[in-house]
């Protein structure tokens, strides 16, 4: 009686402790004692995992049909040798040792045996250990019995095993293996959020508008110098943003495009804006709002919105039929321009609205261009002037906040007349961002 509560103990123990490992050993995990049969090649045909107290052990997995197991094989020898005593390397199968006989023996040209190390064949506990794929796989335990490392086998060479032995990692990431069916149901980007050292070199997605994001055109950049890379975001995007944002990237000193610096050459410009109503928005969006992601590493980045521009027109010839890109057009342009010598003759009143002093022209002028941004017209600076000024452009601003362009022009050209300035009409010659059809055939 005693001896048969015994033997229940043990086997409540043992399933105890295969339940717990049914997942298999990690690194960081104590390998437990257990009993190895089918062992060839070793002074008893079992192995007791304390035979093997005080060693570094490599359990190298492999099975019929590895070439490069096999042809890996005088290396594990030879390691063996050098190492000595330090080390034992077992090879480890799952097939029976007549299959694995015969597959050696198909080896013609080269002569192939096993090497001089304990083999394990019809393998099922270690495997179950160490559940794994695709072999080569190799499993790194200490001395003290503790799985420091699970690596491919070229990991598996004298300088790895040197350092083991001194305390040191053998390998900062460890061998994954996911399988083939994993594919039919996740996407890469699925696969590379498993695996750390699969770095993300380049990267482009398009996708639809999203509705978990209410924020309209959000922009993202990261400099992320852990990885080397840049990822830049632009969520809810409309086709216009979108495009503004790659061609106005590195403009490289030439003047940022605005809405007004955009022809459309379409037929359907629905795309264009969302509609007045507002009961059709949501609709809208669904179809004409994108989110745009781009990867690419630091020595990427003076030429990351030129490949945005090509993702841009590759993506939207695809699904809208349309393109961009510049050209020199001749437009009707707001010029704004001196009539004789600028002076400066600030107005007395300091609190009055449009009041500048001491500030640089730039300033000034995108202050007045703000006003005109609705306005067809593109606004053109040709007055020459550089430094720091001292101005009132309006006194009341309120007077013409929603006035239309005409009116406003009329007024600025009265304040701006005290400084020998005027905004006329004119035609010029620009680099116009053109949007055009484009046969989706062709992209």
């Amino acid at each position: 009686m005693k001896k048969l509560k015994s033997l229940f103990s043990m086997v409540l123990v043992f399933c105890c402790w295969f339940s717990g490992f049914a997942q298999g050993l990690k690194v960081g995990d104590k390998m437990p004692e257990v009993t190895i049969n089918n062992v060839y090649n070793y002074i008893k045909p079992e192995i007791q995992w304390s035979d093997f107290k005080g060693k570094v052990v490599i359990l190298d997995f492999w099975s019929r049909g590895c070439k490069a197991c096999v042809e890996a094989f005088p290396k594990v020898e030879a390691l063996q040798r050098k190492f000595g005593d330090k080390i034992q390397i077992l090879v480890v199968s799952s097939d029976d040792k007549a299959t694995l006989d015969k597959y050696l023996s198909s080896f013609t040209k080269t002569k192939v045996s096993m090497p001089n190390v304990p083999s394990v064949t019809s393998d099922t506990l270690l495997g179950q250990l160490f559940p794994h794929i695709f072999v080569p796989h190799h499993v790194w335990i200490d001395k003290d019995g503790v799985v420091q490392a699970i690596t491919d086998g070229y990991n598996t060479n004298e300088e790895s095993i040197s350092k083991l032995l001194n305390g040191l990692t053998v390998s900062s990431e460890n061998k994954k293996d996911i399988p083939l069916d994993y594919f039919q149901t996740h996407t890469l980007w699925d696969i590379v959020k498993l695996d750390s050292a699969a770095a993300v070199t380049y990267s482009f997605l398009f996708t639809r508008f999203l509705k978990s994001n209410t924020t309209k055109g959000t922009d993202l950049e990261v400099f992320d110098s852990s990885r080397g890379q840049i990822r830049t975001d632009y969520i809810n995007g409309n086709v216009l943003n979108l495009y503004l944002k790659a061609f106005n990237g590195y403009r490289n000193g030439r003047e940022m495009l605005a809405i007004n610096r955009v022809i459309w050459e379409i037929k359907d410009s629905s795309c264009i804006a969302a509609p007045s109503d507002h009961q059709l928005a949501d609709q809208w969006k669904a179809k004409y709002q994108f989110n745009y992601e781009q990867i690419v590493p630091f020595s990427e980045e003076a030429n990351r919105f030129e490949l945005m521009k090509r993702n841009l027109n590759s993506y939207f010839g695809k699904v809208l039929g349309i393109g961009g890109q510049i050209e020199q057009r001749s437009v009707q342009c707001l010029v704004l321009k001196t009539k004789g010598k600028f002076k400066q003759s600030p107005h007395s009143d300091p609190t009055a609205e449009g009041h500048y002093r001491n500030v640089p022209f730039p300033l000034v002028l995108m202050g007045i261009k703000s006003e005109f941004n609705k306005d067809a017209r593109p606004f053109i600076d040709e007055t020459g002037i550089t430094g720091n000024v001292d101005m009132d452009v309006f006194e009341d601003y309120s007077r013409i906040k929603n006035q239309p362009s005409a009116e406003k022009l009329k007024v600025y050209n009265q304040h701006l007349a005290r400084y020998n300035l005027r905004i006329i009409q004119e035609t010029r010659r620009l680099d116009m961002l053109v949007m055009k059809e484009v046969s989706m055939q062709e992209q």
